[in-house]
């Protein structure tokens, strides 16, 4: 049996999570009480970091935006490259060349987004 859930810890982001759909048969025709038009943050979305053994997060050089606290208590499963907008040229995001020009070039700048595991 899966028991596998997918939990929101409070990050940066201030807005309105998505949420599971309610059990069946009125699982997806029943609004939710959380739920606004206003994108306005419900605090009932969120976990505890000690209900994760697994965790996905964005490390931006060293930075977690999550709430994963200290990144020592994680370990790197799998990464993949994430282009870090705020570092990199408004005009070279839109585009894709091959064999990294743009980044050796300093046009964009990747950052790992990675799977982590929960160090006992």
């Amino acid at each position: 049996r899966d028991t596998t859930k997918i939990l929101w810890l409070r990050s940066k982001f201030r807005g309105l999570l998505p949420q599971p759909f309610a059990p069946w048969p009125m699982g997806t025709t029943t609004e939710p009480t959380y739920l606004n038009d206003r994108n306005q943050e419900d605090m009932h979305a969120y976990s505890k970091i000690d209900d994760c053994q697994y965790a996905v997060d964005l490390d931006l050089d060293g930075e977690n935006t999550g709430g994963l606290g200290s990144w020592k208590q994680w370990k790197k499963v799998f990464c993949v490259p994430f282009m870090d907008s705020s570092r990199s040229r408004p005009v070279f995001r839109s585009f894709y060349l091959p064999y990294n020009l743009l980044e050796n070039y300093g046009f964009v700048h990747y950052s790992d987004y990675c799977l982590l595991k929960k160090i006992a």
